[in-house]
């Protein structure tokens, strides 16, 4: 059994299913991914992502804009 205190489980609906198996095959990396490194790989680039905008909304701020 997993550890619990490194890995959770989730609950997607078939049609999400579908979408991360899509995603999965080669459309995110060049590789084929996995359901849950499908789910990593987005999560990473979303908090990527938010990252940046915050810093940029800082910087702007910063500005005086």
């Amino acid at each position: 059994m997993a550890d619990p205190a490194k890995f959770k489980s989730v609950s997607v609906s078939i049609a999400t299913y579908k979408i991360l198996k899509y995603l999965g095959d080669g459309k995110i990396t060049d590789a084929d991914l996995t359901i849950s490194k499908t789910i990593e790989s987005l999560a990473k680039k979303e908090r990527k992502k938010r990252k940046r905008v915050k810093l940029f909304a800082r910087n702007v701020r910063a500005m005086g804009m």
